[in-house]
Order: C-alpha cells, then sequence, then structure tokens
C-alpha cells in the first residue's frame, strides 16, 4: 500500500468511535492538516520503504521550515499512526517498522509557559472584526467549542436569554461538559452580535480566525482561553468553579503557566 492511500483511509476515520472517547472537532482538524502535509511529501511511495532514513531527512526539512518543536513532533506522531492503521483481517499491523527518535533527532519537549492574551489585545482583536475574541476572552471556552455552538437547540448552545452557554457533544475531555455562564456586562454587548438562529459564528472557520490573528499580531486563539482563567483566578474564584466553567479536571492544569505576551 502506498502512503497516499493509508493516509486518506487515516483521516476518513478520524471521525470513527474510539474507546478513548472521540476526538475533538479541533484535533480532527490538526491530525487531518499533518497528514495532508505528509501525503504531500511522501505521496505514492509503498509503506514498507517508509523507514528511518527517509523519516529523518523529512524531519530535518521540517527544522528547516523553522516548525515549532510541538508541530515537528505532532506530524511525527501522525506519521506513525499512519503507518501503524494498516492492519490485516486479524487486527495485525501490516507494517513493523520501528521509527527510532534518538535516530532521527527529534525535538525534545519541554514544559513552558504560554502566552496569555492581555485586555489590549482582546480590544484590539475586536476592532479587528472578531467579536469570537472577545466571546473566547469572556467565556474560556476552547475554540472547538464555540465554533460547535448553535443559537438554542439541544446540544452544544447558547441561549442570548439567560447568557448561557451548554456543552454537551464537543466534548476534548469527560469534564468538558458544562454550563458556562457568561458575566452579564459581556451578554448586553455580545447580543448585537447574536444571529437569530443557526451557528452561533457562520461566518468564521478555525483557519480563517488563526490567518487573522496572524495578519494583526494577535496571539492565537487558546491565549484568550488563558486570559478568562487568569482574571478568575485575580477574581479569587474557587479552584472548584474555576475547573468547572473552563472544563478541566486537575487543579494543575493552567496553573503558573502564563506569561504575558
Amino acid at each position: 500500500m502506498n502512503f497516499e492511500t493509508a493516509s486518506r483511509s487515516y483521516r476518513q476515520n478520524l471521525t470513527a468511535p474510539r474507546r478513548r472517547g472521540a476526538l475533538s472537532a479541533n484535533s480532527r482538524r490538526l491530525y487531518s492538516s499533518y497528514a495532508c502535509k505528509l501525503e504531500r511529501h511522501f505521496g505514492d511511495l509503498d509503506l514498507a520503504v517508509v523507514k528511518n532514513g527517509r523519516v529523518k531527512t523529512y524531519i530535518e526539512s521540517l527544522r528547516a521550515q523553522a516548525l515549532s518543536p510541538s508541530t515537528i513532533v505532532g506530524i511525527f506522531g501522525v506519521l506513525k499512526s499512519i503507518i501503524a492503521s494498516v492492519k490485516n483481517e486479524d487486527g495485525d499491523r501490516i507494517y513493523q517498522q520501528n521509527l527510532d527518535a534518538d535516530f532521527l533527532a527529534l525535538p525534545i519537549l519541554k514544559r513552558e509557559p504560554q502566552t496569555c492574551a492581555t485586555a489590549a489585545d482582546v480590544e484590539k482583536a475586536i476592532a479587528t472584526g472578531f467579536p469570537i475574541v472577545a466571546f473566547l476572552a469572556a467565556s474560556g471556552v476552547r475554540i472547538s467549542e464555540a465554533l460547535a455552538l448553535c443559537v438554542n437547540g439541544d446540544a452544544d448552545c447558547y441561549d442570548p436569554a439567560t447568557g448561557v452557554i451548554n456543552i454537551r457533544e464537543t466534548l476534548k475531555t469527560r469534564s468538558a461538559r458544562r454550563s458556562v455562564i457568561l458575566p452579564e456586562i459581556f451578554r448586553a454587548w455580545f447580543s448585537k452580535h447574536v444571529p437569530s438562529s443557526g451557528r452561533l459564528f457562520p461566518k468564521i472557520t478555525y483557519q480563517r480566525l488563526h490567518d487573522a490573528l496572524i495578519a494583526a499580531g494577535l496571539p492565537q486563539a487558546h491565549a484568550y482561553r488563558r486570559f478568562r482563567v487568569s482574571h478568575l483566578r485575580q477574581m479569587r474564584c474557587q479552584e472548584d468553579i474555576l475547573r468547572g466553567q473552563v472544563g478541566i479536571s486537575k487543579a494543575s492544569i493552567y496553573r503558573s503557566l502564563f506569561v504575558p505576551r
């Protein structure tokens, strides 16, 4: 089997049920984009010849593109998953090559402080015409959760009358299932941006927002979620309430990891 065929099958299966729970929309988008990038490089090569030598050359090309260590490691993880996904009728892997991280000189990921948006960033983002950024900063929801919201409804929805965000299906983790209450002052401002029905942000895609924030010199979407966490901590919000509102299970998450932009 060639690499492109295996990769396409892998991408199609990203929405399939999983033992540990379905992938979030954002994870599916990311893994699919990595798989497409790999397809463009390895193309019609037989999977049997995708071994350490060829992969090392590819990793070096990713470094030359100045990609971040986390991106390179993420692409490598998808590469391994594509190769491992090809199995016979007994469920045994057909391609058994051992990709050696040391031989490939894969980057070593280190836990580093993450960028947190500032109030000035939020104001500038609003000025660019993207109220979704203010929504992220006021609610602390993930970008994948925000893009899945509909006005009213039974699953992932926003109720303009109460200012409550209900997240029921786009779950990155089990603790992501929750109801988030928007601040009253923000809800009053946001009401003029809420459509009467359908998707809450019908004209926004992850890629469009990503590109717009880069063009404006602003931090990416997750930085505004961190902004909300930082604000709640500054307001001395109890940790169990904070975790419930942002959909995390461990108190250690998002603690002492933020640095101003």
